[in-house]
């Protein structure tokens, strides 16, 4: 409890009961203050120390423990798809493009390289021939083991690194492509996006255009 001070004064408050008033000083105010925030601080941190962040459980793989969702799927099919949605969503908005469709050749599949588990097992032997030669032979066993990951409720081995298929070319066909104008800043488009040379890249006007 603080020590009374001089200059405490009481007054009646609700009900008959005195209530009791203290006239602390400005730097008392200050040092009970300070005091007051220390304990907010103290009780916050005691809280998110005992209510820890909740992480993803790690999946069940064989050795070690991978998070959930590392797995992607890869299909060519699916990044072609893709590759034509995005250029046709981009090409649609040039001014006077019009409708605009894209399809894209690939050249074959890409490749994908998967995470795996590696032990390498060293045996050596020593023999020894009546002469006293001692010969030593050595065997070593490598296994790998393809690491699967849990993701949407099924296994999946975990995707260390890709290599897309490079694109062999694009058509365009947009309704806006009659105007010489529009139909060279589509053929430039894709050539900038893409990186391709302009033999790679075929621009022709849609028909009811």
């Amino acid at each position: 409890m603080l020590p009374e001070s001089k200059n405490n004064w009481s007054r009646p408050g609700p009900a008959g009961y005195k209530v009791k008033w203290l006239n602390l000083d400005r730097a008392t105010l200050i040092k009970l203050s300070l005091l007051a925030g220390l304990g907010l601080v103290l009780l916050v941190t005691g809280r998110l120390i005992k209510s820890p962040a909740t992480r993803p459980a790690p999946a069940e793989s064989g050795g070690e423990s991978y998070p959930t969702g590392t797995a992607v799927p890869v299909t060519g099919a699916g990044y072609q798809k893709n590759l034509e949605a995005q250029l046709a969503a981009t090409l649609s908005q040039i001014a006077g493009a019009g409708q605009v469709i894209v399809q894209v050749s690939l050249e074959g599949g890409g490749s994908v390289s998967y995470a795996t588990n590696s032990q390498q097992e060293v045996r050596s032997t020593e023999e020894k021939d009546p002469a006293g030669t001692t010969r030593t032979s050595q065997e070593t066993r490598n296994e790998a083991q393809v690491v699967m990951a849990r993701a949407g409720g099924e296994e999946r081995p975990v995707v260390a690194g890709e290599t897309l298929p490079a694109v062999r070319g694009v058509l365009v066909v947009a309704s806006g492509a009659r105007d010489p104008g529009v139909k060279e800043q589509l053929a430039q488009a894709v050539q900038v996006l893409l990186g391709l040379p302009a033999h790679k890249v075929m621009v022709l006007e849609k028909e009811g255009a």
